[in-house]
Order: C-alpha cells, then sequence, then structure tokens
C-alpha cells in the first residue's frame, strides 16, 4: 500500500465531507445552496473513499468491502430523498443519508489507520 497515497484520499475525503455537510445543511435551510454543489462534493467523498477501499482490499478485505458498501449506499439514499424517500418520509431518509455519511468517513478513517498499523486483518 502506498500510503502517501491513502493518507491524501483520506484528506480529500475528510474535506469534501465537511463541505457536503455544510452545503447539505445551507440547502436543508434554504440558504440557497446549489443542490449540485452538495452532490458534487459528496461525489468527490465516495470516490476517494472508494480509492482507500480498493488500497485496503489486499490488506483489510473485510473493512475494505464494507468501507464501499457504505460510500456506495451515501449516494444512493440521497438520490431516494428526490424520487422515493425510506417509508415515505423524507426526513427518515435525510437521517439516514447523514448517518452513512458519518459512518462512510469513520470506516474511511479506521482502515486507513489499520493499513498504517500492518497488523493482522481483524476484519
Amino acid at each position: 500500500m502506498n500510503g502517501n497515497t491513502a493518507r491524501i484520499l483520506l484528506m480529500i475525503a475528510r474535506l469534501s465531507w465537511l463541505l457536503a455537510l455544510g452545503t447539505g445543511v445551507a440547502f436543508w435551510l434554504g440558504w440557497g445552496v446549489p443542490l449540485h454543489a452538495h452532490m458534487g462534493l459528496g461525489g468527490l467523498m465516495v470516490l476517494s473513499l472508494l480509492g482507500i477501499a480498493l488500497l485496503g482490499l489486499s490488506r483489510r478485505p473485510g473493512l475494505a468491502l464494507a468501507l464501499a458498501a457504505v460510500a456506495v449506499l451515501v449516494p444512493v439514499v440521497g438520490m431516494m430523498q428526490l424520487m422515493a424517500p425510506l417509508f415515505d418520509s423524507r426526513a427518515l431518509t435525510q437521517v439516514v443519508h447523514v448517518a452513512l455519511g458519518f459512518c462512510a468517513i469513520g470506516l474511511g478513517e479506521v482502515l486507513v489507520k489499520r493499513m498504517k498499523q500492518g497488523a493482522a486483518p481483524l476484519v
């Protein structure tokens, strides 16, 4: 694993996640933030996390696959807000979307840390 690549991808994921969270809240509050800005930042976060998952696949396959699955679910649930909210509840869908975003960034942090440690895989 190239440690520098993983660290750079993690920094991109962190920054894009923070900005996506901020633009999402601003959009939700009606502050005139374009939804496409939020979606683009979220997409950058997801791509960065998928890159981390790809780097960790050989060293921590279980954790890498969990990260990839959660990262893919973030935009899927996000798009559901526009089309078919969970149980017909837009608020529930928004909460699940934000929670998945937190889980995805947390899994990315854990995977990079575990890849740095180089110990035997736990997952």
